[in-house]
């Protein structure tokens, strides 16, 4: 019976410590989540109007969130903007910053006969040396949408939009298009 009650106590001491982790990385969770998000996840629909097991759609004119808002003193104090627009809810770097190197991770995508630098949301292009911050061109075809994105309905059709920036689904260019505001966006 002892040597029952000894291996039974680190599996007691495991089960308390996995408990209390879990517990705590909750109420973190909870203490840093915005109120009102909605349905959150990072997944591509293709205008299926559901994100792969990560939130669903609920019908045409609703807005989802597909990021994790950064703590709003941190980004701010980096100079950073906020996109509030369609409760997008994240921030972006100012268009028109200059850095002196896009950070790791960044994705090139070729356009007219330059590159574009892509990362966390933002666009750059070189200049003098440095990258500045950018609008992503019209027309500019991508194979993947932005990191954090909504996804909104005008007229049965998916957009997709982070940044002041709206993508939609092209089969044809098999890939994302940077596209103008649907008119209806300009009413809302």
């Amino acid at each position: 019976m002892n040597s029952f009650l000894a291996e039974s106590r680190p599996l007691n001491l495991y089960g308390a410590l996995t408990a209390w982790l879990v517990l705590t990385l909750g109420c973190a969770a909870l203490a840093f989540a915005d109120p009102g998000q909605g349905n959150q996840g990072r997944g591509q629909d293709h205008g299926r109007g559901q994100d792969q097991g990560r939130g669903q759609d609920q019908g045409r004119g609703q807005e989802i969130s597909h990021q994790t808002s950064q703590p709003r003193s941190a980004a701010a104090a980096r100079g950073y903007v906020f996109d509030g627009r369609y409760n997008h809810n994240h921030y972006y770097p100012p268009r028109g910053l200059s850095v002196a190197h896009v950070d790791h991770d960044f994705r090139v995508v070729p356009y007219a006969n330059g590159r574009y630098y892509y990362r966390g949301g933002a666009w750059y292009r070189p200049y003098r040396g440095s990258f500045l911050v950018v609008a992503a061109p019209l027309g500019l075809v991508i194979p993947f949408l932005p990191d954090f994105y909504t996804t909104l309905w005008f007229g049965g059709v998916p957009y997709y939009y982070a940044n002041d920036t709206y993508y939609i689904w092209r089969r044809e260019a098999q890939g994302y298009v940077v596209t103008e505001p649907p008119a209806e966006a300009a009413r809302g």
